[in-house]
């Protein structure tokens, strides 16, 4: 018996249809790239804010030993 007893060869849904197929991939494509690109993004801002974080703390502290005032008072 077949496993889809009603879709059968010649059907409507058997059928290629090379443009939709390759506009569903194409769309596919592009959505997996959109989410990569928003995560990688995500990724990085994160980073270069630990990062900045981090270098601040050091200036701080770099300007706490040499007796320096808060330049932005």
């Amino acid at each position: 018996m077949h496993p889809f007893p009603h879709i059968r060869p010649g059907h409507s849904l058997t059928r290629q249809n090379t443009f939709r197929n390759l506009a569903l991939g194409f769309t596919g494509a592009m959505c997996v790239a959109a989410f990569a690109l928003y995560e990688s993004k995500k990724y990085v801002e994160g980073r270069r804010r630990a990062d900045l974080e981090i270098y601040d703390a050091v200036v701080a502290q770099q300007r706490l030993a040499n007796g320096e005032k808060n330049r932005s008072e």
